[in-house]
């Protein structure tokens, strides 16, 4: 099935990391080329945008921070101005509250929502 997604591009927020980086290998793995997405892990950004590239397709890397509602309007746009086309969205980008229950509070819930649903 390899290069199934071949001719095809994909958007992976929160790409450079954890379940992101998978996701992108494994798009990148049947063909497709990937805009790796990334708040603050510029440097596992790029090494997975080289690997992705070595395994012969196209792959850029894309900083934004999903917190600021005016670079989350930016993102689809400037991953055009880098792939050209986009036709696969995968949301993974989220954040980590090191909040127990207990000291969540609703502000903490929906800055979660926004980053990872939004």
């Amino acid at each position: 099935m390899r290069d199934s997604l071949a001719g095809k591009t994909a958007l992976v927020t929160g790409g450079a990391l954890r379940l992101g980086a998978a996701v992108a290998r494994a798009l990148a793995g049947e063909g497709a080329d990937v805009v790796v997405h990334y708040g603050r892990s510029q440097a596992a950004a790029e090494a997975l945008v080289q690997e992705v590239r070595a395994g012969g397709v196209s792959a850029w890397s894309l900083q934004a921070d999903l917190m600021r509602q005016e670079e989350v309007d930016a993102v689809i746009p400037r991953a055009l101005d880098l792939a050209e086309q986009l036709d696969i969205l995968v949301n993974s980008a989220s954040i980590f509250s090191p909040d127990t229950l207990m000291e969540a509070t609703l502000d903490d819930l929906l800055q979660n929502l926004r980053v990872n649903a939004w």
